[in-house]
């Protein structure tokens, strides 16, 4: 994070970096756990597709409401504490899996609660962000936070998390509890306050707040295109990879550090649709990548053939993630030539 001296990016900074990028690593091994842990205790697909919906629930339930949250409240010190807590519940369900006393509706009610932090905690960072880097570095700061997320969670964590699963089921899940009791301290040694504008909540309700969000969300007719196409994108990643784990160890005989190796093969497609995502954008109106990513989505998650070679389910994971990474150029270009609400 060095440069000209006008180009550097302070201490703070690197302190939410390295707490963004440490959770991103555990958060992606207990990804990967999660299902070899359901799929360990059961073979029936609906018992381990209702993961990938308690772990994605959260996001419709809260997102709306976490960002009034973050909009009242500190946010360095509601970061903190979302952290701890996950720490607690990740620490619970550890110790159950090294007692045997474990089972997979703790594991889902775990998910449910870490997942929840996590909605507040991403819109919290988000926030935080223009607090300790100037307007010029944004998007260079935002570089090094996607580029870190990228990497840790979605490239080295699944491998890894494969493998300390296979050396006991109880360690992604502590390591993850680490990651996040690091990312705490981290972020407590943020100096200064991060509270919202003091106009931002008002005395307005919380669901006032919530519905303007909706009505503002609604008169956007680009950013309404955008919300539905996406949502389908969404629709039909998860439901690949609610089940990809079945696939991974009973069909395609990939064992548990196999299967974590397709999520690395899923961000090398995403890096790659990173690489040419703007390409793509800048000769197309809005909402052309976003559908072509919905459109080409079928292609990628065509039926696997019994005893497909490895190297051929890691090539078919990469277009997954090349589609999900250029469907997200479009709605950014849309949201930033939105007008902004009053």
């Amino acid at each position: 994070m060095t440069g000209t001296t006008g180009d550097r990016l302070d201490g703070r900074f690197a302190r939410l970096w390295a707490a963004s990028t440490l959770s991103a690593l555990g958060s992606g091994m207990a990804t990967v756990a999660a299902p070899l842990y359901v799929a360990s205790q059961t073979d029936d697909p609906l018992t381990v597709s209702a993961g990938a919906a308690v772990a994605w629930l959260p996001w419709l339930l809260f997102a709306l409401p976490g960002g009034v949250l973050v909009d009242r409240v500190d946010r360095r010190r509601l970061m903190v504490v979302i952290d701890w807590l996950r720490v607690a519940v990740l620490g619970v369900l550890a110790a159950a899996m090294v007692t045997g006393r474990a089972g997979v509706p703790l594991l889902y009610a775990v998910l449910f609660v870490v997942n929840t932090g996590e909605v507040v905690f991403r819109t919290a960072a988000q926030a935080v962000v223009p607090a300790v880097v100037p307007r010029s570095r944004l998007e260079r700061a935002n570089g090094w936070l996607g580029g870190g997320t990228q990497i840790m969670q979605n490239m080295v964590a699944g491998p890894l998390g494969g493998f300390l699963f296979v050396v006991a089921a109880a360690i992604p899940f502590a390591v993850n509890a680490g990651t996040y009791a690091l990312s705490a301290v981290l972020v407590g040694l943020l100096a200064g306050s991060y509270r919202g504008s003091p106009g931002a909540g008002g005395r307005r309700s919380v669901r006032a707040d919530v519905a303007e969000g909706f009505r503002w969300l609604l008169s956007q007719r680009l950013l309404r295109t955008m919300t539905l196409l996406i949502g389908l994108l969404n629709v039909t990643l998860t439901a690949a990879l609610a089940v990809l784990v079945l696939l991974a160890t009973d069909r395609l005989g990939l064992g548990s550090v196999g299967y974590g190796a397709l999520f690395t093969c899923m961000a090398v497609g995403g890096l790659l649709g990173s690489a040419v995502g703007d390409r793509l954008v800048a000769p197309s109106p809005p909402p052309g990548p976003s559908g072509w990513a919905c459109s080409s989505r079928p292609a990628c998650t065509w039926p696997w053939p019994p005893r497909a070679a490895p190297w051929w389910s890691g090539w078919r994971c990469s277009p997954s993630g090349c589609t999900a990474r250029c469907g997200t150029w479009s709605p950014t270009r849309c949201a930033s030539g939105s007008p902004r609400p009053r």
